[in-house]
């Protein structure tokens, strides 16, 4: 009778289980058709004219413009920027859900040409062209956020309203991680951004809107006190949900192994950590939430985008990820890689990136090889190791994902290397973990005790040799 109603138990907190992810599906799947629908009746007069307004400086730009540097994570992704721009140009109020859905673009005629993708932008404003291009597999979610402050401003001065709002939340969450973590976590997090050039990610639209998505569940999970397991693997669905909402397949790995990482750090402070079987299993289940969050709205998308045009975007999107995890790079002569390739190119991008012409390798090296001497040195002598194994295991995440979209990640290295970023968190969090830094506080604090009574020592030693000649 015992076994039976456990097994009842079991089964009634499953169909709960069940049901609150359908219920947060529908929600979010109406909030996600619902937001799309509204800004798009927003009237596009002064939209257009906005966009106009700042067609001409990407025109001049190019596609892809470096600043601050002449190296590929200093540059602005342009050509990206230029298609989104279209789409929000050429959205139909009078259709507003179906214009969204299907994600009108021009492009002009001679793809090999230079700038080819700011050019049909400008050429389309310029000579009124009809939108001949679609671009239906995304949601296209910063419609929400952009197309309503396209109202009132042009693109470059959206791209200055982005910027503020990013430094201002990653200082917010610098301060946060000192005050709920610790200094050395904030510092961590502070290095791991940072380092992925923290100057252009708030002015590439598409790259800042899943970084405000990260910070957002980083913010969430720093605040609240701690929640059940079903509640942070719903946090995740929705995390993930939302990536997909805003994403075009850029670093969509951010979301997930910032906000992981973070919640196994704060679940780590206290006195009794867990072992290493239920961290492992809480990972895999918050892990696995996030991508079927990821997975089934970007799905769904399809799946309405495919009712309402009358179009198969179903198969245009299976095709666009078997395209993006193939071994094929479609340029010119058609070039073979394997997942090694994708990945030795993501690590140059990343660690040859420059401020001021001093390549970050060497401050990351330097770093790492100072924090590992303290480990060594100093490590703590009773330390369970389960949760940091695992931070360590998230740190190594963005090797596999390289691996397994090799294609896109080898193509689009300049922003993809990005998620690097949560290795480096990952791995100098784990260094810092094992260091006990208060016995290298009792060593500093000898070390300074010792220096002071040897310059004492001296001083009378002077002194007294000297005694004749001082008076």
């Amino acid at each position: 009778m015992k076994h039976n109603s456990n097994q009842r138990n079991k089964n009634a907190s499953l169909f709960k289980m069940v049901g609150n992810f359908l219920f947060v599906y529908l929600c979010l799947v109406l909030f996600f058709v619902l937001s799309l629908t509204l800004v798009s009746l927003i009237p596009g007069t002064k939209i257009k004219e906005n966009i106009a307004s700042s067609a001409l400086t990407l025109k001049e730009q190019g596609d892809r413009p470096r600043i601050l540097g002449n190296h590929k994570l200093n540059q602005l992704d342009n050509l990206t920027e230029s298609v989104m721009l279209g789409i929000i140009y050429n959205i139909d109020e009078h259709q507003p859900l179906k214009s969204a859905l299907k994600a009108m673009f021009y492009a002009g005629s001679n793809s090999n040409e230079e700038n080819y993708r700011v050019n049909s932008l400008y050429d389309q404003i310029q000579y009124a062209f009809r939108p001949n291009n679609q671009y239906p597999r995304y949601w296209h979610g910063y419609i929400v956020a952009i197309r309503p402050m396209l109202t009132f401003m042009p693109y470059s001065s959206v791209q200055k309203t982005l910027q503020i709002a990013f430094l201002i939340f990653f200082g917010y969450l610098v301060a946060l991680f000192s005050k709920k973590l610790s200094m050395l976590a904030a510092l961590s997090f502070a290095i791991s951004i940072v380092l992925v050039n923290i100057s252009i990610i708030p002015v590439t639209v598409h790259a800042s809107m899943v970084f405000f998505i990260c910070f957002s569940a980083i913010a969430l999970f720093l605040k609240t006190k701690d929640m059940s397991t079903e509640k942070y693997i719903i946090a995740f669905f929705i995390i993930g949900a939302l990536t997909s909402f805003v994403d075009l397949l850029t670093a969509p790995f951010i979301t997930f192994g910032f906000p992981a990482i973070v919640l196994l750090i704060s679940r780590n402070t206290v006195e009794t950590r867990n072992s290493f079987k239920s961290v492992f299993s809480f990972v895999v289940y918050i892990g696995l939430s996030w991508m079927i969050g990821y997975a089934l709205l970007w799905g769904t998308k399809w799946v309405l985008a495919s009712i309402m045009l009358k179009e198969n975007v179903i198969a245009e999107g299976i095709n666009g990820i078997l395209e993006r995890i193939g071994r094929d790079i479609p340029f010119g002569n058609i070039q073979h890689i394997n997942s090694f390739d994708a990945i030795k190119k993501n690590l140059q991008t990343f660690y040859t990136f420059t401020i001021s012409n001093y390549p970050i390798s060497f401050v990351v090296i330097p770093l790492m090889i100072f924090y590992g001497f303290f480990a060594v040195i100093w490590h703590k002598k009773k330390y369970r190791l389960d949760t940091t194994i695992i931070i360590a295991l998230i740190g190594l995440l963005p090797f596999f994902w390289f691996g397994v979209a090799a294609n896109h990640s080898f193509i689009h290295a300049y922003f993809t290397s990005r998620i690097l970023s949560v290795s480096v968190f990952a791995f100098s969090y784990v260094l810092i973990d094992i260091v006990d830094w208060n016995q290298i506080k009792k060593a500093y604090t000898a070390l300074k005790s010792k220096m002071s009574s040897n310059r004492k020592s001296l001083i009378g030693m002077f002194f007294r040799k000297h005694k004749e000649i001082l008076l």
